[in-house]
């Protein structure tokens, strides 16, 4: 392999849905990922339908969300602090929203699923959280990019 292909390949973002996930997950997660998106402005709320329609609306609330997704992970990738300061700001949003009674905490878990899922994949960490893994048997945590979610909010 050439190192121009190696580099190629390095940079490839991995979108959460191109996981072996039954086609029902794969839309759910399209379909909470915009909410996150729009409040990080990756995606043009005014391109994402919230409402069901015709065939063509959908294809272009997909096509939205996996360019919103690419934009998210390459301005993190390149911003890691602008990671945490947007999953933060998310969750205070929907804290409103719950106080309000307008969405059910459940909900809100579901939304940030498919992004959690996204920063995992491309190895995006959120900065001034631990990653998972055990410190039994040795004292040495993991190195993965998996963050500690339930203590974000």
């Amino acid at each position: 392999m050439k190192t121009a292909e190696i580099a190629e390949e390095a940079e490839e973002i991995i979108l959460p849905w191109e996981m072996n996930l039954a086609p029902a997950t794969k839309e759910d997660y399209k379909r909470d990922a915009r909410w996150f998106l729009e409040h990080g402005g990756f995606v043009d709320p005014k391109r994402i339908h919230h409402r069901p329609g015709p065939d063509f609306a959908a294809e272009i609330t997909s096509n939205e969300v996996e360019a919103g997704i690419r934009r998210m992970a390459e301005a993190l990738r390149r911003d890691n602090a602008l990671a945490r300061r947007l999953v933060l700001s998310f969750i205070r949003r929907q804290n409103e929203r719950i106080e309000a009674g307008r969405v059910a905490t459940s909900e809100v878990k579901n939304l940030l699923k498919p992004i959690r899922l996204a920063m995992e994949m491309n190895e995006i960490l959120v900065p001034g959280r631990g990653t998972r893994g055990s410190s039994r048997g040795g004292g040495r945590r993991s190195a993965t990019a998996s963050t500690d979610w339930k203590r974000l909010g």
